[in-house]
């Protein structure tokens, strides 16, 4: 048994935390430098990842064989971690790109929010929740209703699902739900009124 299973096993059978120590200081350079690597030179980025590896290990230790190779182990979680954490960087960056460009829009006419409102929902991944004219909402703020939403939720940074809508302003809003957004919506999404078919 190496030293580095021996203190392995000192922290899984006696919680030495000791031990644990010993060992992340032991392969802390692995890990940041295979982070940093992964992540393309960020150094805030591979911080997070070294720290949620080293957490993976506190939680996933007494799961490991007494023969584990340690090294390659955390060389290869590392891989998973940074994987994982660059894709959710690279979802967190584009959604905040896109309410950025979004909410830059200027014309906030009927005409242009139509256009764009098709648009969206063209594009599959948003589509039109307010099926009725602008000139029905007049009097109600331009931001409490929604009329665009993102079709697939996504899981945010606290762990709540997540959606962007299209505000009938032109702004768009990022609303975090643990209720599946039936709250939002019924404070933000309406119905058009019924059509007069009292001429038919």
């Amino acid at each position: 048994m190496t030293d580095s299973q021996k203190l392995l096993a000192d922290y899984v059978t006696n919680g030495s935390e000791a031990a644990f120590r010993e060992l992340a200081a032991r392969y802390l350079d692995l890990v940041y430098s295979t982070a940093v690597r992964l992540a393309g030179g960020d150094t805030h980025l591979a911080e997070d990842v070294a720290q949620t590896v080293f957490v993976d290990l506190a939680h996933l230790a007494k799961n490991l064989s007494s023969e584990v190779k340690l090294g390659g182990w955390l060389h290869r979680h590392t891989c998973f971690v940074a994987a994982k954490t660059l894709r959710g960087e690279r979802r967190r960056q584009f959604r905040e790109r896109q309410a950025a460009e979004m909410n830059a829009l200027p014309d906030h006419s009927e005409a242009r929010l139509a256009k764009e409102n098709r648009s969206l929902s063209g594009s599959n991944q948003f589509e039109i929740i307010y099926q009725g004219s602008l000139d029905n909402l007049q009097g109600l703020p331009s931001e409490s209703v929604a009329v665009v939403r993102e079709q697939q939720p996504w899981p945010g940074p606290d762990g709540k699902m997540t959606r962007l809508y299209g505000m009938m302003g032109g702004i768009r809003q990022m609303v975090a739900s643990d209720d599946n957004f039936q709250s939002w919506e019924a404070k933000h999404v309406i119905s058009p009124p019924p059509v007069n078919q009292s001429g038919q």
